[in-house]
């Protein structure tokens, strides 16, 4: 899938991202365990995941989002466990 208008905005979005949006999305995942699926985004919760995740399987259909996520699961995650495809 490609969509590079899409791409620009979501990417310019998630930069300026409140901070009350990201303590929303901490609260989301607290509650999370084990292996974990996500499905679309350039990444911005990896950092959140709770220290129980040990896994994150990540999907992204637009190509250039996908490298975003897998630079952003680098930063949060190195060898540790998130696995990125599209």
């Amino acid at each position: 899938m490609e969509n590079p208008f899409f791409t620009r905005t979501w990417t310019v979005m998630a930069r300026h991202e409140p901070e009350s949006l990201k303590r929303l999305r901490r609260e989301n995942l607290a509650g999370l365990s084990g292996r974990v699926l996500e499905v679309g985004g350039t990444g911005t919760n990896f950092e959140l995941y709770p220290d129980p995740v040990t896994k994150v399987v990540a999907v992204e259909p637009e190509r250039r989002l996908a490298v975003l996520a897998q630079q952003a699961a680098g930063a949060a995650w190195g060898t540790r466990g998130a696995v990125l495809g599209y």
